[in-house]
């Protein structure tokens, strides 16, 4: 076990929403359930060794007491009012962070599953807590037969460690500048410009789908916010069959919520890597609509071509061969015009 997790219990904090114009930083920490830490602590010791490091670059573990997605990760940001100067205020990025939310990872009771289908249900216009439709499609997967919470916190835990990874050996390289107007509002429409090996697999420079794997015919949407997509609908219960089996005919995607961005396709696939990776994990799609069961496992006979998926997964094999780093690259102090919003680069980076 890593030296790395020995003080990881101290750095896990549950907090409040942060108040409009404050960094997460300036939060204090709330009283802590044991339970929670001890629930952290299980999920890390988990993480194979190799990724562990990772651990003595996490500054803070936030639970998020009003956090309506599930996760985020991204630069611990801190306000370094010392180093201010006149009309600029001064920050720096001291590590990573990253963010759970309580109501959805310690008080749900869901296990990985029922997340996985009431995510994707957000898609067709219901919420998190919406009753499940009995004829509902399902992604599924099961380790030793179970699929419980601990495998839910260990999947978005190991998720989050992707989008650091990415961001660390900058797998992903990531440019939102074309996209972010003066005042760093997000100009409709737009995708930033991707690039990198792991992209070129599915994505183009534009941060489009490739025309020849290109998955759905509008942006895809979860949890009901859809600021950023105008174009986005939501779907009829009666497209979900034909929308999951559009999923696995593409065979680029290992998850509906891979095709969102280049970021959010790395950190699905190296969660499922590592899950995939244990022979014991079963991975299907359901469709019990037509009693049907798809398998998706390594090495299953389906008659679908996913090249995509194997060539990702292959690709996440071989970095695990070769010498990662974990260290924040924006490290230092930065600084931003006292009247401007809260710039992109200060806030999370990969969402789940």
């Amino acid at each position: 076990m890593s030296k790395c997790l020995n003080d990881l219990e101290d750095k896990i904090c549950l907090v409040d929403a942060a108040a409009k114009g404050d960094l997460p930083a300036d939060r204090k920490c709330l009283p802590t359930p044991k339970t929670y830490k001890e629930k952290v602590l299980d999920s890390a010791v988990q993480v194979p060794e190799k990724l562990q490091p990772i651990f003595c670059h996490i500054t803070k573990i936030f639970i998020e007491k009003n956090l309506n997605t599930t996760a985020y990760a991204g630069p611990y940001t801190e306000r370094v009012p010392e180093n201010d100067i006149p009309g600029s205020i001064a920050f720096k990025h001291s590590g990573w962070m990253i963010g759970l939310s309580e109501k959805n990872l310690f008080l749900s009771g869901w296990g990985l599953n029922e997340f996985l289908v009431r995510k994707d249900l957000t898609l067709f216009g219901r919420d998190l807590n919406s009753e499940i439709p009995k004829e509902f499609p399902r992604i599924e997967i099961f380790k030793n037969g179970k699929s419980d919470e601990a495998l839910f916190l260990y999947d978005v835990l190991m998720h989050e460690i992707g989008h650091l990874v990415d961001m660390s050996n900058e797998i992903i390289d990531f440019d939102p500048s074309p996209c972010l107007d003066p005042e760093f509002n997000w100009i409709p429409n737009c995708k930033p410009i991707s690039t990198g090996v792991f992209s070129t697999i599915s994505w183009g420079e534009d941060g489009q789908h490739r025309s020849d794997v290109k998955f759905f015919d509008r942006p895809l949407c979860f949890y009901g916010d859809c600021r950023h997509e105008p174009l986005w609908y939501s779907m009829s219960l009666d497209q979900a069959d034909s929308f999951y089996q559009e999923l696995i005919q593409n065979g680029h995607f290992v998850s509906t919520y891979a095709p969102m961005s280049p970021r959010e396709d790395f950190a699905e696939s190296f969660a499922y890597y590592f899950l995939l990776k244990d022979p014991a994990t079963e991975w299907t799609i359901t469709f019990p609509s037509g009693n049907q069961k798809i398998s998706m496992g390594k090495g299953s006979k389906n008659g679908v071509d996913r090249q995509g998926i194997l060539a990702k997964l292959n690709f996440i094999d071989w970095l695990m061969k070769a010498e990662l780093k974990f260290e924040n690259p924006y490290l230092g102090t930065r600084y931003m015009a006292d009247n401007s919003p809260t710039p992109v680069e200060i806030q999370p980076r990969g969402c789940r």
